[in-house]
């Protein structure tokens, strides 16, 4: 689940740039205040995002680097399951291993 957080508020700073947490709060409405809070503060202890004086968040040079790779590895995850033929469900045993290591959409 944090994967899956962190990933969402990397997106949203990506397509926005700097936003507040209210905005980020806005954004990312299935997060609760303590558990994007929480989110925030690792992410900005790994410097993947920095917590301005404006009080606004904004992505890092490697938290930009971060959204593009694992972006890469899900599109390389959609072309395998086509050009396995596979309907891209869990039912299917091959791609389900996938499925567990890029549960970030």
């Amino acid at each position: 689940a944090r994967l899956a957080i962190g990933m969402d508020v990397d997106r949203a700073l990506r397509q926005r740039g700097s936003l507040s947490f209210s905005r980020l709060k806005d954004e990312l409405r299935f997060a609760t205040n303590r558990t994007l809070a929480a989110e925030l503060r690792y992410l900005a202890s790994e410097e993947l995002v920095s917590h301005g004086s404006d009080g606004a968040y904004t992505l890092t040079t490697a938290g930009k680097g971060l959204v593009e790779a694992v972006d890469a590895l899900h599109a390389w995850s959609v072309q395998h399951k086509k050009l396995a033929g596979c309907p891209g469900s869990l039912q299917c045993s091959r791609c389900s291993r996938y499925e567990d290591i890029i549960q970030i959409r």
